[in-house]
C-alpha cells in the first residue's frame, strides 16, 4: 500500500476523533479509575496525540466530561407505566444504572475536580435527559388527573433526581427500596402539596 493510501486510510474527521476520544476515555475510566486516566493513557488508546487533547480538552474532568456526554445512552421517556409512581421509581432506577456504570468514584472525581462553569455545564446538560424524563413524566400524570396542578418549578422537577444523587454520592448506591422510599415520602407528598404558583429564586441581577 502506497504512504497516501495509508494516510487517506488513518485520516479521520473531527467527528470520528471525537468518537475515538470518547471510547478511549471510558476504556480508561473502566481499565485505571478516574483518578488514573491521564493524557498519555487517552492518547494512546485513541491513536492520536498529546496536543491534539490538550487543544481540546485543557483538562481532565473537561476530557471525561466531554466522553460521557457524547456517550450517554439514557431512553428519555423509555417506559410509559400507568402511574407517576412507577414511571418515576423506574427512571431514578435507569439513572442508578447509568451511575453504576459509570462508577461512584468517577462521579465523585469529576465534580470534585471541576471549576464551577463545568460543574454547572454536568447539572445543566449531561444528566438533562433525566430530568427531562422526570418533566415527561409529571406532565402525563397532571394530564391524567394524578396531581392536581402543573409542576412549573424546575427545582421541584429536580426533586426526584436531586434526592438520588445525593444518596448516590454519600453511600455509595441506592437500593430498589431506597429509590421506593424517596418516591412514597418524599417526592409524591410534595407534588400532591404543591401551590399553583411555584416561581424559582430569582435570578441575580449582576
Amino acid at each position: 500500500m502506497y504512504a497516501g493510501d495509508m494516510s487517506q486510510q488513518t485520516r479521520r474527521t473531527g467527528e470520528q476523533l471525537l468518537d475515538a476520544i470518547a471510547d478511549a476515555v471510558l476504556s480508561e475510566i473502566k481499565a485505571v479509575g478516574y483518578q488514573g486516566v491521564t493524557y498519555e493513557g487517552v492518547a494512546r488508546r485513541a491513536q492520536t496525540s498529546k496536543p491534539v487533547l490538550y487543544r481540546r480538552f485543557p483538562t481532565r474532568p473537561e476530557m471525561v466530561y466531554a466522553a460521557i456526554a457524547r456517550r450517554a445512552t439514557f431512553q428519555l421517556a423509555s417506559h410509559n407505566f400507568p402511574t407517576l409512581r412507577e414511571n418515576l421509581i423506574a427512571t431514578l432506577r435507569l439513572v442508578r444504572a447509568n451511575v453504576d456504570e459509570l462508577g461512584i468514584d468517577t462521579s465523585m472525581g469529576l465534580i470534585a475536580e471541576s471549576t464551577p462553569e463545568l460543574r454547572a455545564k454536568i447539572s445543566g446538560s449531561a444528566f438533562s435527559p433525566a430530568l427531562q424524563a422526570i418533566g415527561h413524566h409529571v406532565a402525563s400524570a397532571v394530564e391524567r388527573g394524578e396531581l392536581p396542578c402543573p409542576i412549573t418549578s424546575e427545582r421541584l422537577i429536580r426533586l426526584p433526581f436531586s434526592c438520588l444523587m445525593i444518596e448516590l454520592l454519600s453511600q455509595g448506591t441506592a437500593s430498589d427500596d431506597t429509590i421506593e422510599d424517596i418516591v412514597d415520602t418524599i417526592v409524591l407528598p410534595t407534588y400532591r402539596a404543591v401551590p399553583t404558583e411555584q416561581p424559582d429564586a430569582p435570578q441575580s441581577s449582576n
